[in-house]
C-alpha cells in the first residue's frame, strides 16, 4: 500500500508544530509513505482556464509549482491523508489551493453520479481519502459542515467519502495518528 500525506508546514494554528512533528515522526522513515509539505507560495491558485481539460488533458497549464507534485497523489496512491487546520468549516487557504488544482483529475463531460451531475472520472484508479482536520477552537457547527465539504469534494472526485479526524487538543494527536497507521496497514 501506497500513502501520501500533504500537510501544511506554516500557519498561525499551535497544533501545526505538534501535528508536523507527529507526523514526521511516524511516517518519514516508511518506506511506502511520502510526506508533502505544502507551503501557499509554491502554489499558485487555480486560473480557472479549463486547459487541463482542452489543451493539456489531465494536467495543470500552470507549471512550476507543488501540483506536479500533489496532482499525481490522488489517483497514484492507495491512500491519500490531507492535514489541514480548520476556519470556519473548511479547508486552510493554502490546502485549498491543492483542492482546487486537482481539476485535470476529473473530465469536463458529465455523468450521473449519486442521484446528482458531476463531471466524469479520468482514471480508473483512485486514493482513499483520510483527512486529518485540526484546530482548537473547531465548533461543533465547524465539524458539520467541514464532513458536507469533505463529502461533496469526494463526490465530485468519484471517490468514496474521505475517515475525517479532528483534533482540537494536543494529546488527541499522536492516537489519531496511531489510529490511522493501523488503518493503512503500517506497522
Amino acid at each position: 500500500m501506497y500513502t501520501s500525506i500533504l500537510y501544511e508546514s506554516t500557519n498561525n494554528d499551535t497544533l501545526s508544530p505538534i501535528i508536523n512533528t507527529a507526523l514526521s515522526n511516524t511516517f518519514s522513515q516508511q518506506p511506502n509513505c511520502k510526506l508533502i509539505e505544502i507551503i501557499k507560495e509554491q502554489i499558485q491558485p487555480c486560473i480557472g482556464c479549463f486547459k487541463c481539460w482542452t489543451k493539456t488533458p489531465g494536467q495543470c497549464a500552470l507549471k512550476q509549482d507543488l501540483t506536479t507534485q500533489t496532482n499525481p497523489c490522488f489517483v497514484q496512491s492507495d491512500y491519500l491523508i490531507i492535514v489541514s487546520p480548520i476556519y470556519y468549516g473548511s479547508y486552510s487557504a493554502t490546502m485549498k489551493r491543492v483542492l482546487d488544482r486537482v481539476i485535470p483529475n476529473i473530465l469536463p463531460f458529465f455523468r450521473k453520479y449519486k442521484n446528482e451531475i458531476h463531471h466524469e472520472i479520468r482514471y480508473k484508479h483512485l486514493a482513499s481519502q483520510i483527512i486529518i482536520a485540526y484546530g482548537e477552537d473547531i465548533t461543533s457547527h465547524e465539524k458539520q459542515t467541514f464532513i458536507k465539504l469533505t463529502k461533496a469534494n469526494a463526490t465530485n472526485l468519484g471517490i468514496n467519502d474521505p475517515l475525517v479526524y479532528f483534533c482540537t487538543r494536543p494529546e488527541e494527536i499522536q492516537p489519531t495518528i496511531d489510529y490511522i497507521k493501523k488503518i493503512i496497514h503500517l506497522s
